[in-house]
C-alpha cells in the first residue's frame, strides 16, 4: 500500500487538483478575503492619515475596535476558505463538479461548527503552550485536520478534534515533517513572488492594482497549502479505513 504522506506524490496530486479547480478557488478567495482586504486597506490609510495629523490617535478605542473587527474578518475568511477548499478537493477526487454557488451553501452550513472547532482547538493548544511549549506544538499537529473532519465527515467540534488526532496517531513525525516541507515550499514561492512584484514596481511605481494583486497571489499560494492539507486528510482517512 502506498504511503499516504509521500511528499512528492502528495505535492503532485495537490497541484493537479488545484489546477483543475483554480477558478473556483480564486472566486472563493475573492469572496472570502475581499472584505478583509478592503477593510484592512481602509484601516491602514486611516491610521497613516491620523498619525500624520494627530500622532498617537491610532491607539484610540476606535482603532482598537477596528483591529478586532479586522481580526474577526481574517479568522472568518480563513475558516470559510478551509471549508470551501475541502469541498472542492473532495469533489475533484470523487469526479463530481458542483456549482460554486452550491459549494458555498454547503460551506455556510458548516461554518459555525467549524468556527467552534477552531476556537476549541486553538484554546486547547494555547493552554498547553502556556504551560509547556512542546505539548502545544504536539497538539497543533494532532488537530491539523479538524476543520476537514467537520466539512467532509460532519463531525462536531469535540469529535472533529478527536477524529483529526486519530488520523495523526502513529504518524505524528511524518505529518509534522510534511507540514514543514509544505510551509517551506510556501515561503519560497511567496519570496519569489515578492521579488517579482518588487522588480515590477521598479518599472511601474505605485500602480493601483499592485497591492490587491500581491495580496491575491499570496492567498492563492496559501490555498495550495490548504489543498495539500485536504489531500493528506483524505489519504490518511482512506489508509485508516483500509487498516480497520
Amino acid at each position: 500500500m502506498e504511503e499516504p504522506l509521500d511528499f512528492l506524490s502528495l505535492f503532485e496530486e495537490s497541484f493537479r487538483i488545484l489546477k483543475s479547480c483554480w477558478l473556483k478557488v480564486l472566486c472563493a478567495t475573492v469572496i472570502f478575503y475581499g472584505p478583509f482586504f478592503i477593510f484592512s486597506s481602509l484601516l491602514n490609510a486611516q491610521a497613516l492619515f491620523s498619525e500624520l495629523n494627530q500622532p498617537g490617535l491610532f491607539l484610540s478605542f476606535g482603532f482598537l475596535m477596528s483591529g478586532m473587527i479586522l481580526a474577526i474578518l481574517g479568522f472568518s475568511a480563513h475558516v470559510f476558505q478551509n471549508l470551501a477548499i475541502a469541498f472542492f478537493v473532495s469533489q475533484s477526487v470523487q469526479g463530481e463538479a458542483l456549482a460554486l454557488k452550491e459549494t458555498l451553501k454547503k460551506t455556510l452550513k458548516y461554518l459555525w461548527v467549524a468556527i467552534g472547532t477552531s476556537l476549541l482547538g486553538w484554546s486547547m493548544i494555547l493552554g498547553w503552550s502556556l504551560l509547556f511549549l512542546v505539548p502545544g506544538l504536539i497538539y497543533s499537529v494532532y488537530y491539523a485536520f479538524s476543520l476537514y473532519a467537520v466539512a467532509l465527515r460532519a463531525q462536531s467540534p469535540k469529535n472533529a478534534l478527536k477524529y483529526s488526532r486519530s488520523l495523526v496517531q502513529g504518524r505524528w513525525w511524518r505529518v509534522f515533517g510534511l507540514m514543514i516541507l509544505l510551509s517551506a515550499a510556501f515561503f519560497i514561492l511567496s519570496a519569489a513572488s515578492g521579488i517579482i512584484f518588487k522588480i515590477f514596481a521598479l518599472f511601474f511605481p505605485n500602480p493601483a492594482f499592485l497591492g490587491p494583486l500581491n495580496f491575491l497571489v499570496g492567498r492563492i499560494l496559501d490555498s495550495f497549502l490548504k489543498v495539500a492539507g485536504v489531500v493528506a486528510f483524505l489519504r490518511l482517512d482512506r489508509s485508516k479505513s483500509l487498516i480497520v
